[in-house]
């Protein structure tokens, strides 16, 4: 009786310590080939709840919810700002100075990620969510103050900028990267779903912001609307503080050190040939998206489908002197209707359009709402000349445009996840065709199940680290990325409008630019490793193929082969090993030395073995 392989200490320990292993009073009965390689499926553990069944995690839910309000929200509404600026307060100013407020704040929003997703990983939420929770609602009572209450009063930039764009922008970036982060350690089986609602706070906000503002502008003065805003941002930011906090199972690993350079960029992502695609998709995105929020209003108030002047009554600004200002029918955010419809429809698409990318993945969701969003843009929005056609632009586009803002992280997480599956398989793919069983093959890997930590697709005998372990700093990296995009787009835009006096200008660029991240896009889904399974049967395909070539060359012509596990090395003639040839493991298992001689295999028994693994191969090409 062949007694159990003796393995070292140290590859015990890793067995003990790998859930996904199996016990050691079961190697003793297994084959060689069958301790190569552990597969486990990608249904989750019957033990974990779909559903946290604690109130904490709802809580955290609608907390992170109130963290993207208050930050892409913020960003979202800021074009019903602009339209109050170009009527009044900035009357003179350049489009391109206007647009340059709000790319500030999306700028800031996206360059702040990397930092605060690592301090995130690294357990200090607290921290972040508290220092977003002063600096967020202190930027809007500043600007407040700084900003004259008469319509008729000329305001000063660098004051708006100043409070508006910077201050806000830098509590509104300890916000973003949080609200997803933390909610997805709750929600471990439906992060997807649980991602998708906390976005839904940026189009929420993007509408209630506007109708706070332009409803109460009319009717107690512009200082005061934003003062009731900077009240709602100042609530729900506390809700935020005290329940927006992470699963205490969750682990938050330290860094070694601060100031390493690996501690804030994870210099593997750049080998990752469909991590930078789509690094460059997300850039196009960031150039032309935002620029359809900022100047969907004045485009709406220049070619007559919205209006800031008629239809409405008179309404009164008290100045700080006593005297009144009475401003006949001029109403300069009429037109807050058209921003609002978008971003209502963008939280229907958001929920659904998440929802469904679990079936689909969320890398193919989203290079085709990208590329519906292009042509939305190219084909309707240009061609609109009605202001029914214009609201049709706004329910159409606003859905869509949910999804293609909403994805990214999930995008990432497909990536990721597929790349670590990739790498997994062609490690293991060797070891696993070379077994001369096919009575249990793996199973199928999915593109599509990104929102279940604890699934392992492949893993051998040794820990490897959870390929979710760098989601948080990928995404931070994505983002930063992003930033100079997200500035420069927007005032690009407002001096094309400046120097040719015409949108359509506006729609070309977001369009072609649009357009340009869905091609990247498709690049990124091309260098996946796997896809939804096809290329995971791709890769067994061609080590199928190649045994059986290799095989038939051997039988054919009498030589060549291949090595087969569970044959002893053997050399013929004088290439013979020596007597004393030293133990090999092959497939990491012990072999006794192969002596020249009457124990030495023939070579006619190579070659019989050979075609034995040719019938086998083709069998396993027949099964994938």
């Amino acid at each position: 009786m062949q007694s159990p392989p003796s393995y070292p200490r140290e590859e015990k320990d890793t067995r003990r310590r790998n859930p996904n292993s199996l016990p050691l009073s079961t190697l003793g009965t297994m084959s060689p080939s069958d301790r190569s390689v552990t597969w486990t499926t990608s249904i989750p553990s019957t033990s974990e709840p779909s559903w946290p069944k604690s109130w904490r995690a709802y809580a955290c839910w609608l907390g992170c919810f109130f963290l993207m309000f208050n930050s892409w929200g913020l960003v979202n509404a800021y074009g019903t700002f602009a339209s109050y600026y170009v009527a009044h307060s900035l009357a003179g100013e350049d489009q391109l100075v206007l647009n340059l407020i709000g790319s500030t704040q999306s700028f800031l929003v996206l360059l702040f990620s990397a930092p605060v997703g690592r301090l995130l990983d690294a357990g200090h939420f607290r921290w972040v969510i508290g220092t977003g929770c002063l600096l967020t609602p202190l930027g809007m009572f500043m600007l407040s103050i700084t900003t004259p209450n008469s319509p008729t009063a000329e305001g000063n930039y660098g004051y708006i900028w100043a409070t508006q764009g910077f201050v806000t922008g830098l509590g509104m970036a300890c916000y973003f990267v949080s609200s997803s982060q933390v909610v997805a350690t709750w929600f471990p089986h439906r992060k997807g779903l649980a991602i998708g609602f906390v976005a839904c706070g940026a189009s929420i906000a993007g509408g209630i912001y506007p109708t706070i503002v332009r409803y109460l502008v009319t009717s107690i003065g512009f200082n005061s609307a934003v003062r009731l805003v900077a009240t709602v941002v100042t609530i729900t930011s506390i809700f935020s503080f005290i329940f927006a906090t992470p699963d205490p199972k969750h682990n938050h690993p330290q860094p070694q050190s601060w100031r390493a350079m690996k501690t804030w960029i994870d210099m593997d992502a750049f080998q990752n040939k469909s991590f930078c695609w789509f690094m460059a998709a997300i850039a196009f995105l960031f150039f032309g998206f935002y620029p359809v929020f900022f100047n969907l209003e004045e485009w709406a108030a220049k070619e007559g489908y919205g209006t800031r002047s008629h239809g409405m009554k008179d309404f009164k600004f008290k100045i700080d002197d006593g005297s009144v200002v009475v401003l006949a029918g001029r109403d300069p955010i009429q037109t807050f209707w058209l921003l609002s419809i978008m971003n209502g429809s963008s939280t229907v698409g958001r929920i659904c359009m998440a929802a469904f990318s679990d079936k689909v993945g969320p890398l193919n969701m989203h290079i085709g709402t990208t590329a519906v969003s292009s042509l939305l843009i190219l084909l309707v929005w240009s061609f609109a000349h009605s202001t029914t056609a214009t609201i049709a632009f706004c329910v159409f586009f606003g859905g869509v445009s949910g999804a293609v803002i909403g994805l990214p992280p999930a995008s990432v997480s497909n990536i990721l996840s597929n790349s670590h599956a990739g790498s997994e398989l062609q490690r293991n793919a060797p070891t696993l065709m070379s077994t001369t069983s096919t009575s249990n093959p793996p199973p199928p890997l999915s593109l599509n199940d990104t929102n279940n930590d604890a699934n392992t697709i492949a893993t051998s005998t040794t820990d490897t680290p959870h390929p979710h372990a760098k989601l948080g700093q990928w995404i931070g990296m994505l983002y930063t990325g992003a930033a100079i995009p997200s500035l420069t787009g927007p005032v690009i835009v407002g001096h094309l409008i400046s120097r040719y006096d015409n949108y359509l200008t506006v729609q070309i660029w977001s369009g072609v630019c649009l357009m340009l991240s869905a091609a990247c896009m498709a690049v990124a889904r091309f260098y996946l490793p796997c896809q939804d399974g096809a290329s995971t049967i791709a890769i067994f395909k061609i080590w199928a193929r190649e045994k059986a070539r290799m095989a038939k060359g051997a039988c054919g012509k009498g030589g060549g082969g291949i090595r087969v596990v569970g044959q002893a090395p053997t050399r013929v003639g004088s290439q013979a090993p020596s007597q004393t040839a030293s133990t090999e493991k092959v497939g990491g298992v012990s072999q006794a030395p192969t002596r020249v001689g009457s124990e030495a295999p023939s070579r006619s028994a190579s070659v019989e073995k050979v075609c034995e693994v040719e019938a086998e191969s083709e069998k396993v090409t027949d099964v994938v």
